[in-house]
């Protein structure tokens, strides 16, 4: 298929690479207000032509959208008014909070319109990663028509797709942020934690993946999270839990461990007077 990729970043090239590498496809454009973005990213993946104009776009099959979120609405304004996507070709963007509906005025102009979200952190490379969806899950959401046909073309990949409600976006991208970027968030105040009782800043590091790799694995090996819950709260040991509050002297920390607390104990099988109490002093 003929495609053109419109926003360089991160992820687009990322897309562009692992498609190119099936053999199938072929990149016609790359799209970035900034010339010297666009030529960056066609230097980098070794195909396409660098356009800084919408207008310029050719006759593609698939058009991606890879750029940011707040950039969305004004981008897809302008491809509409430009008239230059084509009738029955497919447009889809990759945004994990956005529908499919945004797409809607192209819509109205002949495409097919869909969203697929890749559940990965796609991290700065100077090479293009050709296997970066290699086993990831990918959410996906529009037209049937356009679902029908990009399907095989991510699981070509090697992505596992599975279809998604668009009026739910707002709740699985949350679910997203949670489990990827707060893990991050936790592992920054617990090495802080470390460190502050006297561990040096590289064993704290370490300490915390470790940590959470094991319960990670043991997360894999339960069927529910309450199942590889462990801990204090888990015993109901007030004692510890009001040590632990007297020892966080950080407020940002300190609401961060009651709030993470607060969220963990209907998971507990605490008798009603002792997860009032640990409620209570969560609270």
């Amino acid at each position: 298929m003929r495609l053109n990729l419109i926003g360089p970043g991160r992820l687009g090239k990322a897309l562009a690479a692992s498609l190119i590498s099936t053999g199938e496809h072929e990149l016609l454009s790359v799209y970035h207000p900034k010339l010297t973005s666009a030529q960056h990213a066609v230097c980098a993946l070794g195909h396409g032509m660098a356009i800084d104009n919408l207008k310029l776009l050719p006759k593609a099959d698939i058009t991606f959208i890879t750029c940011p979120d707040d950039k969305m609405p004004g981008l897809i304004n302008k491809l509409s008014e430009a008239m230059i996507i084509q009738p029955n070709s497919i447009v889809m963007h990759l945004s994990g909070i956005l529908s499919s509906d945004i797409l809607m005025p192209l819509k109205q102009q002949g495409a097919h319109i869909a969203s697929l979200h890749p559940l990965k952190a796609f991290r700065t490379a100077s090479t293009p990663d050709t296997n970066a969806f290699q086993g990831v899950n990918c959410a996906i959401e529009g037209d049937n028509k356009a679902i029908h046909k990009l399907t095989p073309l991510w699981q070509a990949m090697g992505a596992h797709i599975f279809k998604l409600d668009s009026e739910k976006k707002a709740a699985y991208h949350a679910a997203a942020v949670m489990a990827s970027n707060y893990l991050v968030t936790l592992a920054a105040e617990a090495s802080q934690l470390f460190e502050i009782s006297g561990v040096p800043p590289a064993n704290a590091r370490e300490i915390c993946i470790q940590l959470m790799q094991t319960s990670l694995d043991n997360l894999k090996q339960t069927d529910t999270p309450k199942q590889a819950l462990t801990g204090p709260l888990v015993r109901g040991d007030l004692h510890t839990i009001q040590k632990h509050l007297d020892a966080i002297k950080l407020e940002q920390t300190k609401n961060l461990y009651c709030a993470a607390g607060l969220a963990t104990l209907p998971m507990t099988n605490l008798d009603k007077e002792r997860h009032a109490m640990i409620k209570k002093m969560l609270r």
